[in-house]
């Protein structure tokens, strides 16, 4: 199952092939729907949830399964090919969930980082599209002003957002570790 570009090792090929698998039983059963009507895919992320997807970025020191962002990119893209949808809201919880467990503090492990491994919490990373049609993905562009979003937390379903400039992205990968760390909380104190 390699491409050329990238040799897998055969964990990353049982990762790609078990998120293969759950897109076609679990995903594409409901993904036409779940466009249309412009839901949002509750069911499939259950199903990730239930299958043991949901630490796959949290370290093993946290209680996750630590696993590299080519083995993400594995996951996500045998999820989108069943169900878009599905996959990007799982990508954002992947992200969110990955920057929060770098940087946390030990009260925040227990806090914030514990759940998101035991499938009780669902992070996002704030962001909308604005020339969709909408729907609740409409509503949930309340994302890009922080405080509307605090408010409305508990009517998206969302446990924790983390709010950053798509410069952000890179903070988690600074190699210093005090920077690494000023970074990550000053993007999610903005």
């Amino acid at each position: 199952m390699a491409d050329g570009f990238f040799p897998l090792t055969s964990k990353q090929q049982e990762w790609a092939a078990r998120a293969a698998d759950i897109a076609q039983r679990e995903l594409a059963p409901r993904a036409a729907e779940t466009d249309r009507t412009g839901t949002f895919p509750s069911d499939g992320l259950e199903a990730l949830k239930r299958e043991g997807f949901w630490g796959l970025r949290v370290s093993r020191e946290h209680g996750g399964l630590e696993e590299s962002l080519l083995t993400t990119v594995l996951v996500t893209e045998a999820l989108a090919k069943r169900c878009a949808s599905t996959s990007l809201y799982y990508k954002m919880h992947l992200e969110a969930s990955e920057l929060v467990a770098r940087v946390c503090t030990p009260d925040q492990a227990e806090r914030m980082v514990r759940p998101i491994v035991s499938g009780d919490a669902f992070y996002t990373v704030a962001g909308s599209e604005a020339a969709g049609r909408g729907g609740r993905f409409a509503q949930n562009a309340t994302a890009m002003f922080p405080k509307l979003l605090h408010e409305r937390l508990d009517q998206t379903g969302i446990d924790f957002a983390v709010l950053y400039p798509t410069a952000g992205l890179g903070a988690p990968h600074i190699r210093e570790d005090e920077l690494r760390r000023a970074a990550c909380r000053a993007f999610n104190t903005f």
